[in-house]
């Protein structure tokens, strides 16, 4: 007789099949439950018939993934992606290098860089069947982690003679990614095309996480849960010896190959497609979900229908909600479409809001609103980002508002729903007026210009400022002190002339793009006109002279460490030409009646020019260690649920 008590999952299974002792509730289980003992049975089986060995067991067991925090198994994860990329590409890869540069990751790491291995081996040979021996000889004392990784490896259903799951067929592998493969797969009696579907599996190095099998099984049940036109339909589900897989319907292209290909979309199909999105993004609000991973990679494209997949990193709302993160709060999706509040780790309905207008963004103009990678992260947690019309003057302004109020920093300001978006959308598309989208004020359209013109806008405050006093101390301060007209004359005219360089140099910026030779020409022009001003004034022994420590500072806006040492070189340079021009003149280097030694002011802007670019290249580094723990913008073929790539590559 069977207990009530929840049966153990596979992968709690397989560590006990490895030798590792059952807990008491367990062994209680297992004593009353006869499915679970043959389940057991059958794992145990299935490794000794590899190893050809009786009383292969050994009683030590393999650390559980539990003991790892969250930045191991980050580190993990991405020693993984590494190998696994190093193994496609024909490069020499050998596991004890990485485990002696990596110790202190434990046999968790050998178990998960020989399951690659062996999946690579058997990629590349379908009758491939593993060697225990060689890699014992390999890895002498390590036999129980190498009796855990073939275990994974046999019941992934990788054998030659195992080329079924689930009843289903395998006839070819469609993709892979982080975490799935994509199978046509072939079942008879189903409902569909010539029997065809596409079948998802883990991949078999994973099926020892109970977080990554966990993932796969809320993907499962929030597909089979969601009936709607717009989400990817589903056959079957289920587990087969120990491998959780579902059967979905096989649709051949996906938005990103059609945007790949085309570049952008005309506005009035871009919207006829946003429409079906929205709708299905509120369908699987309304039952309880977030998406958090959309993009036009995860959306499918069957005939006109656009269809919504891949829930792997899908999360329940609700109090009592598992959110499926590993110790709380955790960075997941793809930068490039993630809101300011995911980035935080606090995913919302507003956040599948918008992605939503991210993909409408590159659907009209063939770009993401800030560009990829770790600059992306920079501009999605700072600024509101450019227009569409920017890109695509052709684009009509009300679509351009609808647009922008999707991709609002702040999730309250962006449309209350997806339904809410896609009503909006559709009278759009009819011609009747907007009801939910009103129009930009001066003050948000005077915010979201400073925080598009970064660099300028600070030039202009701070040139505007300068001007400003210039003319107040010539007209006001000094208007009883016999001041000097040529010198006012000189030096409105050079304060000028800087603010009309920089408003050019940043059109040209716009127009033909932020290269460095641009940047570094625009760096090198506000020292020389800052350099001609002090020495215009005779100010060089003054507080005008933290010019230079703020120019070094603006510098760093654009996220250049060599910039930032090109404009402290630059900043120095002009420092001392202001020396060498008063010891010329013989004019007394003083500040107010003391001497003063310029060293002091040289090694200031040195400092200041080393803390800008050290805390630039620490930011960078944070950034660039998320952007390799994220799916990068464009095609992961695991996550696109029956697509059949345009490339083996």
């Amino acid at each position: 007789m069977e207990t009530t008590s929840s049966h153990p999952d596979g992968p709690r299974l397989m560590a006990l099949a490895t030798g590792e002792p059952p807990d008491e509730a367990i062994a209680a289980h297992l004593r009353n439950c006869r499915k679970c003992c043959d389940r057991l049975m059958e794992y145990r089986a299935e490794l000794l018939a590899i190893r050809g060995l009786d009383g292969a067991w050994r009683s030590n067991p393999v650390l559980p993934e539990s003991i790892l925090d969250l930045g191991e198994q980050q580190e993990l994860d991405a020693i993984r992606e590494e190998f696994e990329a190093k193994l496609q590409a024909g490069l020499s890869t050998p596991i004890e290098d990485y485990c002696i540069e990596n110790e202190n990751l434990g046999p968790r790491l050998l178990v998960d860089l020989i399951g690659l291995e062996l999946e690579y081996r058997w990629r590349q040979d379908s009758s491939f069947r593993p060697d225990p021996e060689e890699y014992e000889r390999r890895f002498p004392s390590h036999r129980k982690e190498i009796d855990q990784a073939i275990a994974i490896f046999a019941r992934s259903g990788r054998m030659a003679s195992q080329r079924w799951v689930g009843g289903y067929e395998l006839l070819e592998e469609l993709g892979r990614g982080g975490q799935g493969v994509v199978y046509r797969a072939r079942r008879p009696g189903l409902e569909c095309a010539e029997h065809l579907v596409a079948l998802k599996l883990i991949l078999p190095a994973l099926l020892a996480s109970t977080e990554h099998v966990g993932r796969f099984v809320r993907e499962i049940r929030a597909i089979s849960e969601l009936n709607h036109r717009g989400i990817i339909p589903t056959f079957d589900s289920g587990e087969d010896r120990g491998q959780p897989y579902v059967a979905m319907k096989l649709v051949v292209r996906s938005l990103d190959q059609v945007l790949r290909e085309r570049g952008r979309m005309p506005p009035d199909e871009a919207v006829r497609l946003a429409i079906e999105m929205a709708r299905a993004v509120d369908h699987f609000h309304r039952h309880g979900y977030i998406h958090c991973d959309l993009k036009p990679s995860n959306v499918l494209l069957d005939g006109d229908q656009p269809l919504i997949t891949d829930f792997g990193l899908a999360r329940v709302l609700g109090p009592d909600a598992d959110l499926g993160t590993i110790e709380g709060r955790r960075l997941e999706g793809t930068i490039p479409y993630m809101s300011p509040e995911q980035l935080r780790g606090e995913p919302c309905r507003a956040s599948d809001i918008y992605s939503l207008g991210a993909i409408l963004f590159k659907m009209l103009t063939g770009r993401t609103p800030y560009g990829s990678g770790w600059r992306a992260l920079l501009g999605i947690s700072h600024s509101e980002g450019r227009a569409p019309r920017f890109y695509t003057p052709a684009i009509p302004s009300a679509l351009d508002a609808i647009v922008r109020k999707c991709l609002r920093q702040e999730p309250s300001t962006r449309y209350e729903s997806a339904g809410q978006l896609a009503d909006e959308l559709d009278r759009l598309r009819i011609g009747e007026p907007l009801i939910d989208t009103p129009a930009e004020t001066f003050v948000e359209t005077l915010i979201r210009w400073v925080s598009l013109h970064r660099e300028l806008s600070t030039r202009l405050i701070a040139l505007g400022a300068i001007l400003a006093l210039t003319q107040f101390n010539y007209f006001v301060v000094l208007r009883d002190r016999g001041p000097n007209p040529r010198l006012h004359i000189s030096v409105t005219v050079v304060e000028s002339v800087w603010i009309a360089a920089s408003i050019v140099l940043d059109r040209l910026s716009r127009a033909w793009g932020s290269g460095p030779i641009l940047r570094a020409l625009w760096l090198a022009m506000d020292v020389a006109l800052l350099t001609i001003l002090l020495g215009l004034l005779e100010a060089a022994t003054t507080t005008a002279v933290l010019g230079y420590p703020l120019l070094i500072a603006i510098s760093g806006l654009w996220v250049r460490p060599w910039l930032v040492w090109q404009t402290t070189a630059l900043c120095v340079a002009g420092y001392i030409g202001l020396v060498f021009s008063y010891k010329l003149q013989g004019l007394p280097w003083t500040t107010g009646t003391k001497e003063d030694d310029p060293n002091i002011a040289l090694v200031l802007m040195i400092v200041t020019g080393h803390v800008v670019a050290l805390q630039l290249r620490r930011t960078c580094a944070a950034l660039k260690a998320c952007q390799s723990r994220q799916a990068h913008d464009g095609t992961r073929p695991d996550q696109n649920f029956g697509k059949i790539p345009t490339s083996r590559a």
